[in-house]
């Protein structure tokens, strides 16, 4: 007798964690930590940083949600569009004030 094979397909998992293993998630959380530290003695300074650095990532999300908009699958390519002009215009728009 052959034992019963499942229907469905075996699952892959795709996630970066894997592949990336422990080291790397060892090394965030660390750099994490240190950035918590220095944030909670320094909040003015720290704080100007990290909000130039969330306009600038919300600057490079935008761009490239219009470019996997328009080079990425059709479901879903208007709300795409949308997301990333909405995600670049609200750091050009916050970074003019």
């Amino acid at each position: 007798m052959e034992p019963e094979r499942s229907a469905d397909p075996p699952q892959i998992d795709t996630s970066p964690w894997p592949v990336l293993g422990w080291k790397a998630t060892f090394v965030i959380g660390a750099i994490s930590v240190i950035l918590g530290l220095i944030v909670a003695f320094q909040p003015t300074g720290s704080l100007n940083v990290i909000a130039v650095l969330l306009g600038i990532l919300m600057i490079f999300s935008g761009v490239f949600n219009i470019v996997d908009a328009v080079e990425g699958a059709e479901q879903g390519r208007v709300w795409r569009v949308i997301a990333g002009v909405l995600s670049s215009w609200a750091a050009w728009s916050s970074s003019a004030t």
